[in-house]
This record gives C-alpha cells, sequence and structure tokens, in this order.
C-alpha cells in the first residue's frame, strides 16, 4: 500500500472498515510521496517485481500519474466518470468490479495502444521482427514499430551502438555509445511500451531502413 495520507490516518482507516493492512505500507511520513514515482518503485522493490510488471489500483488523480510517471500501468476504482481517467489504463467502477475481473480476467488495450482497435493489436501482437546491427535510425525505428503494436524485436547480443546511429538516436545518452544495442533498445522503449518484448536473436521479419515507412511495412507483414 502506497498513500499519500500519513501513517495514522491509514491505520484508522484500516481499523474503522476491518480490513487488515499489508506487511507494506509506505505513506506521506516517508518521501517521496506520489505522484513522485520513487515511491512507487520503493514498494516495486520490496515485492522483487520490476516497475513495468507492476498495477497501480486507485481512485485518484496522483495514483494514475504517479504510476505512469514509474512506467506502471494503473487502474481506476470508484470514480469511472472522473475527467482524469484518461490517465488509466483501465476504468472500474467499483472495487467488486475490479475483484471480478482479476477473478476473471479479459483482454484489454493498454494506454499506449489506444488508437489501434483490439483486433489490430492482438494480430500485431504476434508479429517478431529483426533490428539489424547496421540500421542506420534504431532509436526512431523501435518506437514507431511499438506504436504501431509490434509484439517482439530481436536484436542480436553482439551488437552495438555506433557513432551514427547514436546521433540521429534522439534522447540515448552518450554512455551508450559502444554499449549494447539490445539493451539501448530495452531503455528506449521500456516504459513507454512496457510489454513489448525485445529479445537476443536474428529471427523474424527485417525492419525496413526506413522509420516512415514501418506503418505500412508492419500492415503488410500481416497473414
Amino acid at each position: 500500500m502506497v498513500s499519500r495520507n500519513c501513517r495514522e490516518a491509514v491505520e484508522i482507516a484500516a481499523e474503522r472498515v476491518g480490513i487488515a493492512l499489508p506487511d507494506f505500507v509506505r505513506t506521506r511520513d516517508e518521501e517521496p510521496v506520489k505522484p513522485d514515482p520513487g515511491a512507487l518503485w520503493v514498494a516495486a522493490r520490496e515485492l522483487g517485481v520490476r516497475p513495468w510488471r507492476c498495477t497501480v489500483v486507485g481512485d485518484f488523480l496522483y495514483d494514475l500519474i504517479g504510476a505512469r510517471r514509474a512506467g506502471m500501468r494503473a487502474v481506476l476504482v470508484q470514480r469511472p466518470r472522473e475527467a482524469w481517467k484518461q490517465w488509466a489504463d483501465l476504468t472500474c467502477q467499483t472495487m467488486e468490479a475490479f475483484r471480478v475481473l482479476l477473478r476473471e480476467p479479459r483482454p484489454y488495450v493498454p494506454l499506449e495502444y489506444k488508437e489501434l482497435s483490439p483486433e489490430t493489436l492482438a494480430a500485431r501482437w504476434q508479429l517478431v521482427a529483426h533490428l539489424p546491427a547496421d540500421h542506420p535510425e534504431p532509436g526512431r525505428s523501435v518506437l514507431t514499430a511499438a506504436a504501431h503494436g509490434l509484439g517482439t524485436l530481436t536484436v542480436s547480443s553482439e551488437a552495438t551502438v555506433e557513432e551514427p546511429q547514436w546521433r540521429c538516436w534522439c534522447g540515448l545518452d552518450a554512455a551508450w555509445m559502444g554499449g549494447s544495442l539490445l539493451e539501448a533498445c530495452e531503455e528506449s522503449v521500456r516504459y513507454r511500451y512496457p510489454q513489448m518484448r525485445i529479445l537476443p536473436g536474428e529471427n523474424g521479419i527485417t525492419i525496413p531502413p526506413d522509420y516512415h515507412s514501418i506503418g505500412e511495412w508492419i500492415a503488410r507483414a500481416l497473414p
């Protein structure tokens, strides 16, 4: 439990509703406080789970913003009509509805793919593509492919980020020059597209050199 309330308020509320608090409880008595992602990253470390494999369940805007900043999923409960539900991956009218969903899970479209229909995303998610070691613009191409719903990308574990690649790779720190191309791709997409799989290897259809054509290329690759 990660709360913006003080510890005393959390304990009083839990006692009144008859809910036992979990072993890990973080309140505003400890900094940082939501929506600072640090509070959620601490909780993820306590759970032994990577942030992009976590889901934040909350009923307030700061829960959703904190989740987005931390690279986590966000579920809004109790307030489905609020204007800021656009921050959430999923909304449930009540906590009971969310409990039912956990017992009987169903697929849904995550926030970063809201422009894709469920059918389109499901089809594109099955594709496996390969990024060649000498690709001229790996940064833009990987992000573009992710935005179009590509499910799996393979990159040679031996490939490194060359200076020309880094020069056109927006946002990639200079420390990555000469470093692993596979890990640089993971770094670029991890928080924006956490579900995309980037694996070592060379299997899959080869991503075209021009990132502008990737959307059309993915559409043609579908059976």
